[in-house]
């Protein structure tokens, strides 16, 4: 048995293990060597070369579970999930899911945060007035790193495989935590996840974690209400996420 045949058979007896491993091997790979090159991303200052490897390593999940399908289950499979992003028919009241629950929930939790760590708010009606935009050009900026980048990992493999021996809210919750924790390089770089005031802060971390996993319990009714078409994003961008693609996973896999 040579080396290729080997990696393809551990791959296949713990496709879960693997893409777990891939996904936070390629994405830490590029992100942790450019917290400090990202320093500046709130300002713009910041080289193209920074941004670049910032959008690669987004690609982590999809890369992870592409590999993952291709050495277990071969080119079909890969084929299958990457065909599901065409899945855009659902009803309306999936959409709007999509598009309120990060607003909602990211709300609840900067307000969490404001609170618990006494920072300074000041409310006026020209901030109001700009909230629309600012969620517009966050909408269009997070399409590429959100659902093209992230979903067909997270959503698209790593859930209905987990749901197919935990049952959705145990799925839920594991693809939550692996989620949020796998943005912890971007937990110091001002803006990204957390909030500029909240760089490095444990109570801001926490938060986003909550928020993080509950966001994934509702894209996980959403995913199965939409037999596999969720529209899931940490930006509530509204995206097809593909579904399962491959057999019912034996119990004995992990």
């Amino acid at each position: 048995m040579n080396g290729y045949t080997r990696v393809r058979r551990a791959v296949a007896d713990r496709p879960l293990g693997a893409f777990f491993v891939l996904t936070y091997a390629f994405t830490w790979a590029l992100w942790i060597p450019l917290v400090g090159p990202l320093q500046g991303l709130l300002t713009f200052d910041v080289p193209l070369w920074a941004l670049a490897g910032l959008l690669l390593g987004a690609f982590g999940p999809t890369v992870a579970a592409v590999a993952v399908l291709w050495l277990s289950d071969g080119r079909g499979a890969v084929r299958d999930l990457l065909a599901r992003f065409g899945k855009w028919r659902v009803g309306w009241r999936w959409y709007a899911v999509a598009v309120l629950v990060w607003p909602a929930v990211f709300g609840a939790t900067y307000a969490g945060y404001t609170l618990i760590r006494s920072v300074p708010v000041s409310v006026t009606p020209a901030l109001l007035a700009t909230l629309p935009l600012v969620y517009v050009v966050r909408f269009a900026l997070a399409v590429p790193t959100g659902p093209l980048a992230e979903e067909a990992g997270w959503r698209g493999f790593a859930l209905p495989e987990l749901q197919a021996r935990h049952g959705p809210l145990v799925a839920s919750l594991v693809v939550g935590l692996a989620w949020a924790l796998w943005h912890l390089p971007m937990f110091f770089v001002p803006g990204v996840a957390l909030p500029a005031t909240g760089t490095g802060d444990p109570v801001a971390i926490l938060l986003y974690v909550v928020r993080t996993v509950g966001i994934s319990i509702v894209f996980t009714w959403a995913y199965n209400g939409t037999g596999g078409a969720s529209s899931s994003t940490s930006c509530s961008t509204p995206a097809s996420t593909p579904g399962p693609t491959r057999s019912s996973p034996s119990s004995s896999r992990t």
